[in-house]
């Protein structure tokens, strides 16, 4: 049996589709991490699809049990770090005194076809981390602007894999893979501040880029989809000039991103940025910036027909439809479970609450951003009687004990506090809950005000959409 050492790092939720269950044990002392298990999911950025697969528990030793649903051995990313598991691992986590929460496990499908894939993967990482983290600390900015800029990060990984593929250490479709997703971080990262809400100015950017060496890379020729960074890279230099000369105000018409992309890129990449375009624009609270309105959606239909993204801006589209309107009835009769295990229905628990705009505070006992939210709530309680806001509180733990357990510790109303039962996930689809903490706005009516509401870390966005009723 091998002992794998790791020091976890924050990560994301990224999970592949498993099958034959297998209980893995992670060895450590979590006492003082504030988290009691997690939630494994598969998620897609393209089709926005997504699936459980898997839960862990802490036993009273302090140690993770996985359960995973293992079809083959996997290549792990586990809190930001690498290694390879099989079904009977066992694997020890040394957790740093800084860390005080986790928010994912990532798991990664080792191509089995080629057994040098482990060696060449876990190699290269250790390379690139530490080319980064020195490149880091030489630099001067901050580390949100660091991980925006470290394209010298995922340009080398691209001329890496090029390398490995051409001594034959990797597979095709293995290295087919790994591109996909090193073209989709390379893009993600440099063009973030283009989607998100302000750019950084374009002398940070380009002294930024430049401390890192960022200009020779960007001229190779491994990244054969994009042909060209330095030409992509001064479009974005002119396209975020333009938008500084003309006053920029937080809110770029998502239109003339669709428009830009449309120009710029082809392929995958296209897929990729424009899907961070669309997620970003149904997440705006305000209504008059929901971007999957008629409009919108017939020019998505049009320039995105042949693509899988198509789903997903349907799916928001059809929800942006809904939008003052009922909640439909097979969600209504989603199952609830009150505190005493009495099973109720979503549509009573709402009925009984008329004549409140109802806040749904979608969690987990194993969510620690969930946990902090709500504990941030309490100082909010002001405010939701001003507005005439109740919170709902609907839990997606499957272990009931835990949930018991938390309800009690943050002090929540057994009058507005439920787990949900919901095998089929009707109600997770509807909504298209791919990620918690997730809120729902409904009105004092019943009808439907935002799938996707700010929480009370936003009131302004908040009072925005209930006075926008």
């Amino acid at each position: 049996m091998r002992i794998i050492v790791l020091t976890f790092l924050l990560s994301t939720i990224y999970c592949p589709v498993l099958c034959q269950q297998y209980n893995t044990v992670i060895k450590g002392n979590f006492k003082t991490i504030k988290f009691n298990s997690l939630r494994l999911v598969k998620y897609d950025i393209l089709s926005d699809d997504f699936k459980y697969i898997g839960q862990s528990k802490i036993d009273s030793q302090g140690n993770f049990i996985f359960q995973l649903n293992l079809k083959k051995p996997v290549f792990c990313k586990l809190f930001g770090d690498f290694f390879f598991i099989t079904p009977h691992d066992s694997i020890e986590i040394k957790a740093t005194e800084n860390v005080k929460s986790i928010l994912g496990y990532d798991l990664i499908v080792l191509d089995s076809k080629n057994s040098k894939n482990y060696t060449f993967y876990k190699t290269f990482l250790d390379k690139i981390k530490s080319h980064s983290i020195s490149n880091f600390k030489k630099s001067n900015f901050s580390w949100p602007v660091f991980k925006r800029l470290c394209q010298e990060f995922y340009a080398e990984r691209l001329l890496y894999l090029e390398r490995s593929k051409i001594n034959n250490d990797v597979s095709i479709e293995f290295y087919n893979f790994l591109k996909k997703d090193v073209l989709f971080e390379h893009m993600s990262s440099l063009f973030q501040p283009f989607f998100y809400k302000m750019p950084i100015s374009t002398i940070e950017l380009q002294n930024s880029l430049q401390s890192l060496g960022i200009d020779t890379l960007f001229k190779s020729n491994a990244c054969h989809e994009f042909i060209s960074f330095q030409q992509v890279l001064n479009q974005y230099y002119k396209y975020i000039i333009s938008i500084e000369l003309q006053g920029f105000d937080n809110n770029i018409h998502f239109k003339s991103q669709f428009e830009y992309v449309k120009e710029n890129f082809e392929g995958t990449s296209k897929e990729f940025l424009t899907s961070l375009i669309f997620k970003k624009a149904v997440a705006l609270p305000d209504p008059k910036y929901y971007a999957i309105n008629d409009s919108i959606y017939s020019y998505a239909r049009k320039y995105f027909s042949d693509s899988s993204l198509l789903s997903f801006i349907k799916g928001k589209y059809i929800l942006y439809k809904n939008l003052h309107k009922k909640v439909p009835d097979n969600i209504l009769v989603s199952k609830l479970k009150d505190f005493n295990g009495v099973e109720v229905e979503l549509g009573s628990i709402l009925s009984s609450l008329k004549g409140h705009n109802i806040l749904i505070d979608n969690w987990a006992s194993w969510c620690a951003p969930c946990i902090s939210a709500m504990k941030e709530a309490k100082e909010s309680a002001n405010f939701l009687i001003t507005n005439n806001i109740t919170m709902l509180y609907l839990s997606q733990d499957e272990d009931t004990s835990q949930w018991k357990k938390l309800h009690t510790t943050l002090g929540l109303s057994k009058n507005n506090s439920f787990l949900l039962s919901d095998p089929q996930k009707e109600f997770i689809k509807y909504f298209r809950i791919t990620s918690i903490p997730h809120y729902i706005l409904v009105d004092r009516e019943g009808n439907l005000l935002s799938q996707n509401s700010p929480g009370l870390t936003d009131l302004n966005a908040l009072i925005k959409l209930i006075g926008s009723n």
